[in-house]
C-alpha cells in the first residue's frame, strides 16, 4: 500500500491518545476531591459497565452490518474511516494495539471530558465538544455527542468515573475490532 503523507500512522494515533490521557489526568485531579464522584475500581463497577456499554456495543455491530452499511450516513462514516486518513492505522495494526487504543481513549478522554469538562461546564457542552473532537461527518459528530451524553449521563448516575472509562474503552475495543476486520477482509 502506498503511504499518503495526510494518513495517519499508528504511532501518531497513540500519541494523540497519550496527550488526552495526560491532559485528562492533570485537569480531574479536582475531580477526587468532589465528594459527590467517587473513582473506585472494584467488581460492581466492572459489572455496571459492562451492562451499560451493552446498547452501544449493539449499536457498534448494527453499524458494521450490512444493514447498517445501506443507510447513506454510515457508509460515509466508513468510507471515512477505512478509507480516508486512518486508513494507515488499520492497515498495519494488530488487536494488542487497537486494545492499547480503546484503553488510552477511554481512560484520557473520560477524564476530560467528565471528570474535568463535564464538572465545569455541565453535561451538555463537554457532550458537545466530545462530538465536535471526533468530527469527521455530520453523522458522526450527532453519533459522538450523542455518545458523550449518554456517558455523561452514567457519570452523573453512578459518581464513578471508572464505569463511564470502562465502557467507553469496551465500545472503542468492540468498533475498533469490527473495523479492522472489516478493514482487513
Amino acid at each position: 500500500m502506498k503511504e499518503n503523507k495526510a494518513d495517519i500512522t499508528s504511532t501518531q494515533l497513540v500519541l494523540i491518545q497519550l496527550i488526552f490521557l495526560l491532559v485528562g489526568l492533570i485537569l480531574s485531579v479536582s475531580f477526587v476531591e468532589d465528594k459527590n464522584y467517587t473513582p473506585i475500581i472494584d467488581f460492581p463497577s466492572l459489572i455496571s459497565g459492562i451492562q451499560w456499554s451493552l446498547p452501544l456495543i449493539i449499536f457498534a455491530f448494527f453499524f458494521n452490518s450490512t444493514i447498517g452499511q445501506r443507510i447513506a450516513p454510515f457508509k460515509s462514516i466508513m468510507d471515512h474511516l477505512l478509507k480516508g486518513p486512518l486508513r494507515q492505522f488499520f492497515a498495519f495494526s494488530s488487536i494488542g494495539l487497537l486494545f492499547v487504543w480503546a484503553v488510552l481513549a477511554g481512560i484520557g478522554e473520560e477524564l476530560l471530558f467528565r471528570a474535568f469538562l463535564q464538572t465545569k461546564i455541565g453535561i451538555v457542552a463537554a457532550s458537545v465538544i466530545f462530538g465536535a473532537l471526533h468530527f469527521i461527518t455530520p453523522t458522526l459528530f450527532i453519533i459522538t455527542t450523542t455518545i458523550g451524553f449518554y456517558l455523561g449521563w452514567i457519570y452523573q448516575l453512578t459518581g464513578n468515573i471508572f464505569v463511564p472509562i470502562f465502557i467507553h474503552f469496551f465500545y472503542d475495543f468492540i468498533f475498533l475490532l469490527l473495523l479492522f476486520k472489516k478493514n482487513n477482509n
